[in-house]
Protein backbone atom coordinates (compact mmCIF):
# COMPACT_ATOMS: atom_id res chain seq x y z
CA UNK A 1 0.00 0.00 0.00
CA UNK A 2 1.68 3.54 -1.34
CA UNK A 3 0.20 6.37 0.78
CA UNK A 4 1.45 9.67 -0.96
CA UNK A 5 0.28 13.02 0.55
CA UNK A 6 -0.48 15.84 -1.74
CA UNK A 7 1.49 19.06 -2.23
CA UNK A 8 1.16 22.62 -0.66
CA UNK A 9 -0.52 25.50 -2.36
CA UNK A 10 2.39 28.30 -4.18
CA UNK A 11 0.41 30.62 -2.29
CA UNK A 12 2.54 31.99 0.28
CA UNK A 13 -0.24 33.30 2.61
CA UNK A 14 -0.88 32.32 6.34
CA UNK A 15 -4.28 30.40 4.73
CA UNK A 16 -1.90 27.89 2.49
CA UNK A 17 -0.71 25.60 5.43
CA UNK A 18 -2.00 24.47 9.40
CA UNK A 19 -1.11 27.23 11.88
CA UNK A 20 1.75 25.51 14.20
CA UNK A 21 2.56 25.73 18.40
CA UNK A 22 5.90 25.52 18.81
CA UNK A 23 8.16 25.01 21.55
CA UNK A 24 11.71 25.26 21.86
CA UNK A 25 13.70 23.76 25.00
CA UNK A 26 17.21 25.33 24.19
CA UNK A 27 19.91 24.25 25.98
CA UNK A 28 22.42 26.84 28.00
CA UNK A 29 24.70 24.70 30.14
CA UNK A 30 28.53 25.70 29.74
CA UNK A 31 28.80 23.87 27.28
CA UNK A 32 27.28 25.82 24.80
CA UNK A 33 29.19 29.02 25.38
CA UNK A 34 30.61 31.08 22.56
CA UNK A 35 29.74 30.38 19.02
CA UNK A 36 27.31 27.61 19.44
CA UNK A 37 24.76 29.70 21.79
CA UNK A 38 25.29 32.46 18.88
CA UNK A 39 24.75 30.34 16.50
CA UNK A 40 21.67 29.03 17.57
CA UNK A 41 20.60 32.47 18.72
CA UNK A 42 20.70 33.80 15.17
CA UNK A 43 18.72 30.20 14.02
CA UNK A 44 15.75 30.82 16.45
CA UNK A 45 15.27 34.06 15.21
CA UNK A 46 15.21 33.15 11.58
CA UNK A 47 12.59 30.48 12.96
CA UNK A 48 10.45 33.63 14.70
CA UNK A 49 10.85 35.73 11.17
CA UNK A 50 9.31 32.61 9.65
CA UNK A 51 6.29 32.30 11.66
CA UNK A 52 3.12 34.44 11.28
CA UNK A 53 0.37 35.71 13.27
CA UNK A 54 -1.69 32.51 13.45
CA UNK A 55 1.10 30.71 14.81
CA UNK A 56 2.15 30.04 18.25
CA UNK A 57 5.93 30.55 19.41
CA UNK A 58 7.45 29.74 23.42
CA UNK A 59 11.57 29.37 24.49
CA UNK A 60 12.10 27.50 27.67
CA UNK A 61 16.42 27.65 28.18
CA UNK A 62 18.04 24.86 30.37
CA UNK A 63 20.84 23.99 32.28
CA UNK A 64 20.86 23.11 36.13
CA UNK A 65 17.39 23.97 35.76
CA UNK A 66 14.67 25.23 33.04
CA UNK A 67 12.57 28.16 32.82
CA UNK A 68 10.44 29.75 30.74
CA UNK A 69 12.13 32.96 28.55
CA UNK A 70 9.10 33.16 26.07
CA UNK A 71 5.72 32.28 27.20
CA UNK A 72 4.25 30.69 24.23
CA UNK A 73 2.17 33.05 22.39
CA UNK A 74 0.57 34.32 19.27
CA UNK A 75 3.53 35.31 17.05
CA UNK A 76 1.86 39.09 16.31
CA UNK A 77 4.57 41.94 15.25
CA UNK A 78 4.83 43.02 18.85
CA UNK A 79 5.11 39.56 20.69
CA UNK A 80 7.94 38.74 17.75
CA UNK A 81 10.00 42.10 18.45
CA UNK A 82 9.55 41.25 22.37
CA UNK A 83 10.85 37.78 21.37
CA UNK A 84 13.50 38.00 19.34
CA UNK A 85 14.73 40.51 22.46
CA UNK A 86 14.60 37.87 24.64
CA UNK A 87 16.45 35.30 22.51
CA UNK A 88 19.41 37.94 22.26
CA UNK A 89 19.70 37.86 26.16
CA UNK A 90 20.23 34.48 26.53
CA UNK A 91 23.67 33.38 28.00
CA UNK A 92 25.10 30.02 29.27
CA UNK A 93 24.85 28.05 33.28
CA UNK A 94 25.40 25.67 35.03
CA UNK A 95 25.24 21.67 33.68
CA UNK A 96 22.50 19.50 31.70
CA UNK A 97 19.15 18.80 33.27
CA UNK A 98 17.42 17.33 30.46
CA UNK A 99 14.10 16.31 32.77
CA UNK A 100 13.58 19.48 33.97
CA UNK A 101 13.37 20.64 29.97
CA UNK A 102 11.03 18.09 28.78
CA UNK A 103 8.54 18.53 31.68
CA UNK A 104 8.43 22.45 31.28
CA UNK A 105 8.36 22.90 27.63
CA UNK A 106 5.31 20.13 27.72
CA UNK A 107 3.84 22.12 30.62
CA UNK A 108 4.10 25.37 28.39
CA UNK A 109 2.67 24.12 25.01
CA UNK A 110 -0.19 22.59 27.43
CA UNK A 111 -1.17 26.43 28.45
CA UNK A 112 -2.67 26.79 24.94
CA UNK A 113 -6.38 27.92 25.35
CA UNK A 114 -7.18 27.46 21.80
CA UNK A 115 -4.26 25.11 20.33
CA UNK A 116 -3.58 24.89 16.90
CA UNK A 117 -3.86 21.08 14.91
CA UNK A 118 0.26 21.23 14.79
CA UNK A 119 1.86 21.22 17.92
CA UNK A 120 5.59 20.12 18.31
CA UNK A 121 9.13 20.67 20.86
CA UNK A 122 12.37 21.02 19.45
CA UNK A 123 14.63 20.11 21.66
CA UNK A 124 18.53 20.79 20.92
CA UNK A 125 21.44 19.54 23.21
CA UNK A 126 25.06 19.35 22.95
CA UNK A 127 25.95 16.80 25.78
CA UNK A 128 24.45 14.04 28.77
CA UNK A 129 21.84 14.60 31.59
CA UNK A 130 23.58 14.95 34.39
CA UNK A 131 21.03 16.35 36.49
CA UNK A 132 17.58 15.55 37.13
CA UNK A 133 16.39 12.07 35.58
CA UNK A 134 19.50 10.62 34.03
CA UNK A 135 18.62 7.12 33.47
CA UNK A 136 17.79 6.92 29.49
CA UNK A 137 14.51 4.83 30.58
CA UNK A 138 12.98 7.66 32.77
CA UNK A 139 13.64 10.00 30.47
CA UNK A 140 11.70 7.88 27.52
CA UNK A 141 9.01 7.10 30.04
CA UNK A 142 8.84 11.39 31.11
CA UNK A 143 8.76 12.56 27.41
CA UNK A 144 5.84 9.70 26.73
CA UNK A 145 4.02 10.42 29.61
CA UNK A 146 4.06 14.36 29.10
CA UNK A 147 3.12 14.49 25.78
CA UNK A 148 0.62 12.17 25.65
CA UNK A 149 -1.40 13.21 29.05
CA UNK A 150 -4.92 14.47 28.38
CA UNK A 151 -5.26 16.91 31.10
CA UNK A 152 -4.17 20.37 31.29
CA UNK A 153 -0.93 21.09 33.46
CA UNK A 154 -1.65 24.68 34.35
CA UNK A 155 -4.83 25.35 32.42
CA UNK A 156 -7.56 23.35 33.85
CA UNK A 157 -10.22 24.75 31.71
CA UNK A 158 -8.50 25.00 28.17
CA UNK A 159 -9.72 22.65 25.38
CA UNK A 160 -8.05 19.78 25.14
CA UNK A 161 -6.88 18.61 21.36
CA UNK A 162 -5.89 15.10 20.42
CA UNK A 163 -3.65 15.90 17.75
CA UNK A 164 -0.40 14.31 18.72
CA UNK A 165 2.81 16.51 20.18
CA UNK A 166 5.48 15.48 18.42
CA UNK A 167 9.57 15.94 19.62
CA UNK A 168 12.00 16.90 17.19
CA UNK A 169 15.53 16.19 19.04
CA UNK A 170 18.92 17.93 18.10
CA UNK A 171 22.26 16.28 19.42
CA UNK A 172 25.37 18.86 19.18
CA UNK A 173 28.54 17.12 18.63
CA UNK A 174 29.71 14.30 19.39
CA UNK A 175 29.55 14.46 22.98
CA UNK A 176 25.05 13.24 23.45
CA UNK A 177 23.39 10.04 23.95
CA UNK A 178 22.45 9.35 20.40
CA UNK A 179 20.46 6.57 21.31
CA UNK A 180 18.69 8.64 23.92
CA UNK A 181 17.40 11.52 22.10
CA UNK A 182 15.98 9.04 19.25
CA UNK A 183 14.09 7.19 21.76
CA UNK A 184 13.00 10.58 23.02
CA UNK A 185 12.20 11.73 19.58
CA UNK A 186 9.78 8.57 18.59
CA UNK A 187 8.45 8.69 22.26
CA UNK A 188 4.86 9.62 20.19
CA UNK A 189 4.64 9.33 16.42
CA UNK A 190 6.25 12.26 14.11
CA UNK A 191 9.18 13.41 15.72
CA UNK A 192 12.53 13.13 13.96
CA UNK A 193 16.08 12.84 15.67
CA UNK A 194 19.10 15.05 13.91
CA UNK A 195 22.83 14.80 14.30
CA UNK A 196 24.47 18.20 14.36
CA UNK A 197 27.56 16.92 13.97
CA UNK A 198 29.20 20.92 13.33
CA UNK A 199 28.33 24.55 14.63
CA UNK A 200 27.39 25.66 10.67
CA UNK A 201 24.87 22.73 10.81
CA UNK A 202 22.29 23.74 12.92
CA UNK A 203 20.68 26.46 10.86
CA UNK A 204 19.95 23.84 8.34
CA UNK A 205 18.81 21.32 11.05
CA UNK A 206 16.03 23.20 12.31
CA UNK A 207 15.55 24.19 8.98
CA UNK A 208 14.75 20.81 7.89
CA UNK A 209 12.27 20.28 11.26
CA UNK A 210 10.46 23.46 10.56
CA UNK A 211 9.79 22.63 6.81
CA UNK A 212 8.39 19.42 7.95
CA UNK A 213 6.44 20.79 10.75
CA UNK A 214 5.14 23.67 8.27
CA UNK A 215 3.98 21.58 5.73
CA UNK A 216 1.86 18.81 7.68
CA UNK A 217 -1.02 18.38 5.60
CA UNK A 218 -3.09 15.22 7.16
CA UNK A 219 -2.63 13.70 10.90
CA UNK A 220 -3.78 10.03 12.20
CA UNK A 221 -3.35 8.82 9.21
CA UNK A 222 -4.53 5.00 9.55
CA UNK A 223 -5.26 2.77 6.59
CA UNK A 224 -7.47 -0.80 6.80
CA UNK A 225 -6.27 -3.99 5.29
CA UNK A 226 -8.74 -6.20 4.94
CA UNK A 227 -9.00 -9.61 3.01
CA UNK A 228 -11.42 -10.70 0.37
CA UNK A 229 -14.25 -13.77 1.86
CA UNK A 230 -12.09 -16.74 0.09
CA UNK A 231 -8.26 -15.59 1.14
CA UNK A 232 -6.86 -14.23 4.34
CA UNK A 233 -4.26 -11.54 5.01
CA UNK A 234 -0.86 -13.32 6.35
CA UNK A 235 1.76 -10.62 7.66
CA UNK A 236 1.79 -7.27 7.31
CA UNK A 237 5.53 -5.38 7.16
CA UNK A 238 4.67 -2.74 9.86
CA UNK A 239 5.47 -2.07 13.59
CA UNK A 240 2.49 0.16 13.97
CA UNK A 241 -0.02 -2.76 12.78
CA UNK A 242 -3.00 -4.34 14.72
CA UNK A 243 -4.68 -7.33 13.61
CA UNK A 244 -8.63 -6.88 13.78
CA UNK A 245 -11.48 -8.75 15.43
CA UNK A 246 -12.80 -9.43 12.08
CA UNK A 247 -9.44 -10.57 10.90
CA UNK A 248 -8.84 -7.23 8.91
CA UNK A 249 -5.31 -5.09 9.97
CA UNK A 250 -5.34 -1.40 11.18
CA UNK A 251 -1.97 0.46 10.08
CA UNK A 252 -0.99 3.76 12.21
CA UNK A 253 1.18 6.14 9.67
CA UNK A 254 1.18 8.98 11.78
CA UNK A 255 1.31 12.72 10.19
CA UNK A 256 2.56 13.54 7.12
CA UNK A 257 4.10 16.46 5.09
CA UNK A 258 3.10 17.26 1.83
CA UNK A 259 4.48 15.22 -0.87
CA UNK A 260 5.93 12.43 1.55
CA UNK A 261 5.51 8.79 0.64
CA UNK A 262 4.80 6.16 3.11
CA UNK A 263 4.69 2.35 2.04
CA UNK A 264 3.45 -0.61 3.93
CA UNK A 265 3.80 -4.28 1.96
CA UNK A 266 1.48 -7.09 3.44
CA UNK A 267 1.68 -10.67 2.52
CA UNK A 268 -1.88 -12.80 2.05
CA UNK A 269 -3.06 -15.79 0.36
CA UNK A 270 -3.53 -15.81 -3.41
CA UNK A 271 -7.30 -17.19 -4.03
CA UNK A 272 -7.42 -20.09 -6.28
CA UNK A 273 -9.99 -20.11 -8.69
CA UNK A 274 -12.57 -22.99 -8.68
CA UNK A 275 -12.77 -25.72 -11.35
CA UNK A 276 -13.84 -23.66 -14.87
CA UNK A 277 -13.47 -19.87 -12.94
CA UNK A 278 -10.01 -19.55 -14.48
CA UNK A 279 -10.46 -15.79 -16.25
CA UNK A 280 -7.95 -13.74 -17.43
CA UNK A 281 -9.46 -10.78 -15.63
CA UNK A 282 -8.24 -9.66 -12.25
CA UNK A 283 -9.53 -11.26 -9.04
CA UNK A 284 -10.00 -8.98 -5.90
CA UNK A 285 -8.23 -10.35 -2.93
CA UNK A 286 -8.23 -7.38 -0.51
CA UNK A 287 -9.75 -3.88 -0.11
CA UNK A 288 -8.02 -1.03 1.53
CA UNK A 289 -9.19 2.25 3.19
CA UNK A 290 -8.11 5.16 4.79
CA UNK A 291 -8.87 7.78 7.46
CA UNK A 292 -7.37 10.83 8.57
CA UNK A 293 -7.50 14.98 9.59
CA UNK A 294 -7.05 17.54 6.85
CA UNK A 295 -5.55 20.04 8.72
CA UNK A 296 -5.53 22.67 6.14
CA UNK A 297 -9.24 21.79 6.04
CA UNK A 298 -9.93 21.02 9.61
CA UNK A 299 -12.02 18.44 8.78
CA UNK A 300 -11.94 14.23 9.14
CA UNK A 301 -11.84 12.52 6.06
CA UNK A 302 -12.93 8.49 6.09
CA UNK A 303 -12.68 6.50 2.76
CA UNK A 304 -14.95 3.54 3.97
CA UNK A 305 -17.30 3.66 1.48
CA UNK A 306 -15.25 4.02 -1.33
CA UNK A 307 -12.29 1.40 -0.39
CA UNK A 308 -9.29 0.94 -2.86
CA UNK A 309 -9.80 -3.13 -4.16
CA UNK A 310 -6.46 -4.75 -4.57
CA UNK A 311 -6.85 -7.59 -7.49
CA UNK A 312 -4.41 -9.77 -9.10
CA UNK A 313 -4.62 -11.69 -12.12
CA UNK A 314 -5.08 -16.04 -11.87
CA UNK A 315 -4.64 -16.91 -15.28
CA UNK A 316 -4.18 -20.97 -15.88
CA UNK A 317 -0.83 -22.08 -16.45
CA UNK A 318 2.43 -22.40 -15.01
CA UNK A 319 3.86 -18.85 -15.84
CA UNK A 320 5.34 -16.52 -13.40
CA UNK A 321 4.72 -13.03 -13.01
CA UNK A 322 7.81 -10.56 -13.07
CA UNK A 323 8.07 -9.13 -9.25
CA UNK A 324 7.31 -5.59 -9.27
CA UNK A 325 10.00 -3.32 -9.15
CA UNK A 326 8.81 -0.88 -6.13
CA UNK A 327 8.13 -4.17 -4.45
CA UNK A 328 11.28 -5.15 -4.43
CA UNK A 329 12.50 -1.79 -3.67
CA UNK A 330 10.39 -1.57 -0.21
CA UNK A 331 11.12 -4.72 0.38
CA UNK A 332 15.37 -3.68 0.46
CA UNK A 333 14.20 -0.59 2.83
CA UNK A 334 12.71 -3.06 5.28
CA UNK A 335 15.55 -5.75 5.33
CA UNK A 336 17.94 -2.76 5.18
CA UNK A 337 16.50 -1.43 8.38
CA UNK A 338 16.68 -4.67 10.28
CA UNK A 339 20.31 -5.42 9.51
CA UNK A 340 21.14 -1.60 10.21
CA UNK A 341 19.41 -2.20 13.94
CA UNK A 342 21.33 -5.10 14.58
CA UNK A 343 24.79 -3.52 13.43
CA UNK A 344 23.89 -0.77 15.88
CA UNK A 345 23.26 -3.22 19.00
CA UNK A 346 26.98 -5.04 17.76
CA UNK A 347 29.02 -1.63 17.40
CA UNK A 348 27.41 -0.92 21.22
CA UNK A 349 28.95 -3.96 22.28
CA UNK A 350 32.14 -3.10 20.45
CA UNK A 351 31.90 -6.14 18.02
CA UNK A 352 32.46 -3.62 14.88
CA UNK A 353 33.44 -6.31 13.08
CA UNK A 354 29.74 -8.25 13.23
CA UNK A 355 28.45 -4.82 12.78
CA UNK A 356 29.93 -4.61 8.97
CA UNK A 357 30.19 -8.54 8.44
CA UNK A 358 25.77 -7.35 8.39
CA UNK A 359 25.82 -4.75 6.37
CA UNK A 360 28.40 -6.09 3.43
CA UNK A 361 25.83 -9.03 3.54
CA UNK A 362 22.89 -6.93 3.55
CA UNK A 363 24.92 -5.09 0.32
CA UNK A 364 25.50 -8.15 -1.28
CA UNK A 365 22.28 -9.15 -1.40
CA UNK A 366 21.04 -5.97 -2.75
CA UNK A 367 23.68 -6.09 -5.76
CA UNK A 368 22.48 -9.05 -6.16
CA UNK A 369 18.67 -8.35 -6.45
CA UNK A 370 19.83 -4.96 -8.36
CA UNK A 371 21.61 -7.73 -11.11
CA UNK A 372 18.48 -8.83 -11.50
CA UNK A 373 16.74 -6.40 -11.87
CA UNK A 374 18.52 -3.48 -13.27
CA UNK A 375 15.90 -0.76 -12.95
CA UNK A 376 16.90 -0.77 -8.83
CA UNK A 377 19.80 0.74 -9.75
CA UNK A 378 18.28 4.02 -10.78
CA UNK A 379 16.01 3.68 -7.76
CA UNK A 380 16.68 6.79 -5.51
CA UNK A 381 15.65 4.81 -2.27
CA UNK A 382 17.99 1.83 -3.40
CA UNK A 383 20.94 4.31 -4.10
CA UNK A 384 20.39 5.97 -0.85
CA UNK A 385 20.34 2.55 0.76
CA UNK A 386 23.79 1.66 -0.97
CA UNK A 387 25.16 4.85 0.26
CA UNK A 388 24.23 4.59 3.43
CA UNK A 389 25.24 1.39 4.30
CA UNK A 390 28.97 2.30 3.01
CA UNK A 391 29.17 5.28 5.36
CA UNK A 392 27.62 3.19 8.34
CA UNK A 393 30.18 0.75 7.13
CA UNK A 394 33.26 3.16 7.31
CA UNK A 395 32.15 4.49 10.59
CA UNK A 396 32.25 1.05 12.54
CA UNK A 397 35.95 0.80 11.18
CA UNK A 398 37.02 1.52 15.01
CA UNK A 399 36.48 2.44 17.90
CA UNK A 400 37.29 5.76 17.01
CA UNK A 401 35.45 6.68 14.59
CA UNK A 402 32.03 4.92 15.94
CA UNK A 403 32.46 7.24 18.80
CA UNK A 404 33.41 10.14 17.08
CA UNK A 405 30.36 9.77 14.29
CA UNK A 406 29.07 6.68 13.96
CA UNK A 407 27.03 5.96 17.00
CA UNK A 408 25.21 8.91 16.05
CA UNK A 409 24.61 8.78 12.58
CA UNK A 410 23.38 5.41 12.47
CA UNK A 411 20.53 6.59 14.61
CA UNK A 412 20.04 8.91 11.63
CA UNK A 413 19.45 6.17 9.11
CA UNK A 414 17.56 3.84 10.62
CA UNK A 415 14.86 6.41 11.82
CA UNK A 416 15.11 8.02 8.35
CA UNK A 417 14.54 5.08 6.18
CA UNK A 418 11.78 3.22 8.59
CA UNK A 419 9.65 6.75 9.01
CA UNK A 420 10.45 7.41 5.05
CA UNK A 421 11.66 11.20 6.44
CA UNK A 422 14.12 12.91 5.72
CA UNK A 423 15.98 14.06 8.54
CA UNK A 424 19.84 15.20 7.78
CA UNK A 425 21.02 18.12 9.35
CA UNK A 426 22.54 19.35 6.21
CA UNK A 427 21.09 20.58 2.93
CA UNK A 428 23.78 19.70 1.32
CA UNK A 429 23.67 15.92 2.09
CA UNK A 430 22.01 13.89 0.26
CA UNK A 431 18.02 12.16 1.17
CA UNK A 432 15.43 10.35 -1.03
CA UNK A 433 12.63 11.39 1.36
CA UNK A 434 13.51 15.23 1.19
CA UNK A 435 10.50 17.16 0.40
CA UNK A 436 10.50 20.46 -1.81
CA UNK A 437 9.49 22.25 1.18
CA UNK A 438 12.10 20.86 3.83
CA UNK A 439 14.84 21.60 1.17
CA UNK A 440 13.68 24.72 1.23
CA UNK A 441 13.91 25.89 4.43
CA UNK A 442 16.92 24.05 5.24
CA UNK A 443 18.53 25.80 2.51
CA UNK A 444 17.31 28.93 3.70
CA UNK A 445 18.61 28.64 7.05
CA UNK A 446 21.98 27.46 6.24
CA UNK A 447 23.22 30.78 4.72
Amino acid sequence: VTVKARELPEDDSEHARAPVDIVVALDVSGSMRGNKLKLCKLTLKMLLRTLNSKDKFGLVSYASDARVDIPVQSMSPKNKENSLKAIEGLTDRGCTNISAAIGLASQEIKTIMNPNEVQTIFLLTDGLANEGICDDDGLVELTRNCLTAKNKLTVPDAKYEASPITMHTFGYGSDHNANLLQQISEATHGGSYYFVESDSAVGSAFGDALGGVLSVVAQNVVITIKSCENNQISKVFHDRSILREDGSYTVDMGDFYSEETRDCLFEFCLIIPSEGGVSNNPMPHAYISMAYTDTIQKIPIVTNGTPIVCSINRPSGGEISTPDHYIKTQWLRITAVEEMKVAETLARERNYEGARKRMSEWKTMAKQECKEDNTLTRDPTVNQLFEDMNMCEDEFECDNTYRKKGAQSIHVRIQSHHNQRCAESSASNSSAYRTATKAKFSNKFSG
